[in-house]
């Protein structure tokens, strides 16, 4: 068995690794995404995806292909195709590839970082609603929860009124 110490320094350089392997994903997703931009090549993002494999959120990679990298993914070849049209809009948005590159590092959210949740509105609580889902769920205990919820209304306004 590993030591105490043995364990935290290998613990400190997984973490150091793990850092280390989502800046390279980084970098090599937005150098790939220049290629496509430049030659109209998707074969890095290919590539790319395949390397990584299980050791990233392949999820939030092709997310990010997606949003940023022109491009579609192709169910029946099973790889990424060129969007020509995103591609044109891009290169006349920008001055060149760098540029948009550049924009890439240094303005949006890399891969792996978590997009903000959006915070969701707390639905009033609709009464009918909720006696149509516990009808629902338990037809055959209808009067049973009737009984108790009228019992319950009988133990707090005791509490009340004491």
């Amino acid at each position: 068995m590993l030591t105490k110490s043995q364990m935290g320094n290998k613990l400190a350089g997984l973490n150091r690794s793990v850092k280390a392997m989502k800046s390279n994903v980084q970098e090599l997703v937005i150098n790939a995404i220049g290629y496509v931009i430049q030659d109209g090549n998707a074969g890095f993002l290919d590539r790319l995806v395949q390397a990584t494999g299980t050791g990233v959120n392949s999820t939030r990679l092709n997310r990010y292909i997606k949003e940023h990298g022109c491009v579609v993914w192709n169910k029946e070849k099973g790889r990424f195709t060129v969007n020509k049209n995103k591609r044109k809009e891009i290169t006349e948005s920008y001055e060149d590839t760098h540029a948009f590159m550049m924009h890439l590092f240094t303005e949006v959210e890399a891969w792996h970082v978590d997009p903000p949740k959006v915070e969701k509105e707390e639905k009033p609580f609709d009464v009918k609603v909720w006696g149509a889902s516990q009808f629902k769920r338990h037809p055959d205990q209808l009067e049973a929860m009737i009984k108790e919820l009228q019992a319950y209304r009988r133990k707090e306004t005791l509490k009340i009124a004491a």
